[in-house]
């Protein structure tokens, strides 16, 4: 039996399985291409928006709107741009949703929860039904920022070019800047971790759930 309480031994209050890389997910020749170029392939939003609508050939029944989907990439993508200068922030929050964990433990993570969800329902009202597509931008739009550690220990830092999504978990914790209001997130303001994605070597393409290769 797997061992839930392991998933959330240091209390985020959502967890979920980062998007593993796979031809079904972002495109067997956008995993060729990045290997070749970088050595290895990082997910990329913008590639997993090109799986999704490549499937539509195949399975025009993968979304309520194709058309929807399309302009719902293309508009995330160009904002997130526009904001920031790049789109890393939206290649951070890539996961599979098909199993995320919601810890309910206190008042501070149902509210936290609560106000999540709806984000992202308020994404799939105004688009597309595709939720791993609304979330990235759902956790950019909460002010919430990706921070990881390179070995057990250490102290989270801002992802960087070493940050693995294969073999480093990233944890969300709210912007400390003046244009997010980081307590109305955090209980204490100061860097609790909201949203865990574990590392895609754990993913249940790779292993089985609950026990990770690295």
């Amino acid at each position: 039996p797997i061992d839930y309480e392991r998933l959330i031994e240091r209390d985020s209050c959502v967890t979920a399985m980062g998007l593993p890389v796979h031809k079904g997910t972002v495109g067997l020749e956008n995993i060729r291409e990045g290997i070749l170029l970088h050595g290895r392939y990082q997910p990329q939003y913008e590639h997993h928006c090109e799986a999704i609508i490549a499937a539509l050939i195949d399975r025009p029944n993968v979304t309520d709107s194709s058309s929807n989907l399309i302009r719902q990439c293309d508009a995330y993508l160009q904002h997130v741009y526009l904001q920031e200068g790049n789109t890393e922030t939206m290649n951070q929050g890539l996961i599979d949703s098909a199993f995320i964990i919601w810890n309910q433990k206190s008042t501070a993570c149902k509210e936290f929860n609560s106000a999540l969800r709806c984000t992202i329902m308020d994404q799939i009202q105004c688009h597309s039904d595709r939720d791993q597509v609304s979330i990235p931008f759902a956790l950019y739009n909460m002010g919430l920022s990706g921070m990881y550690t390179r070995h057990p220990g250490e102290e989270k830092r801002p992802v960087d070019e070493n940050w693995d999504p294969r073999i480093h978990d990233l944890d969300f914790v709210a912007k400390q800047d003046e244009n997010t209001n980081s307590q109305e997130l955090s209980p204490s303001g100061s860097g609790d971790v909201m949203v865990r994605v574990i590392r895609s070597s754990c993913h249940w393409y790779f292993s089985r759930l609950g026990s990770c290769r690295t």
